[in-house]
């Protein structure tokens, strides 16, 4: 068998790693740094304004539906979290925080609906863990769900 060169073996295992972790091509890059730098700053409002709303990037998705998260419109950040999953269904980070939005609706609803919401919580969150089962984020907030979500 023909010894590869340092640069493709590093090149390959790099390709592993992202794939272990369940990082795409388009979950490195950043929608919009300047739209990042404004949601890390919590001007959320700032840094919606920046991303285009109708995009079919995973990544402007995330970060929009973050925004709305912290905002506390759960009904929005679920829907733009749903685009980033579309978009890469593949990623424990899109699942995760889709779990999330969901959890925190769940919370947040009226008590008719919110056991619903409760499930698709922990399904979605349960979802990022197969995806990604070193994802720590994950793990944590779906140990979390178990402990404090209610049975239904």
């Amino acid at each position: 068998m023909k010894s590869l060169g340092f640069g493709v073996k590093l090149q390959r295992a790099l390709v592993w790693v992202g794939l272990a972790l369940g990082v795409t091509a388009s979950a490195l890059a950043e929608p919009n740094p300047r739209a990042e730098d404004l949601y890390l700053r919590t001007e959320y409002r700032q840094s919606l304004s920046l991303l285009s709303r109708d995009s079919g990037d995973a990544a402007v998705n995330n970060l929009a539906g973050r925004n709305y998260y912290m905002m506390g419109d759960f009904k929005r950040a679920i829907e733009y979290f749903q685009r980033a999953v579309d978009a890469e269904p593949i990623n424990s980070s899109h699942a995760l925080w889709l779990g999330r939005a969901w959890g925190r609706r769940a919370e947040t609803a009226n008590p008719i609906f919110a056991p619903g919401y409760a499930i698709k919580a922990r399904q979605w969150m349960e979802r990022a863990v197969q995806l990604n089962d070193k994802n720590g984020e994950a793990l944590s907030d779906l140990f979390e769900y178990y402990l404090e979500a209610p049975g239904f």
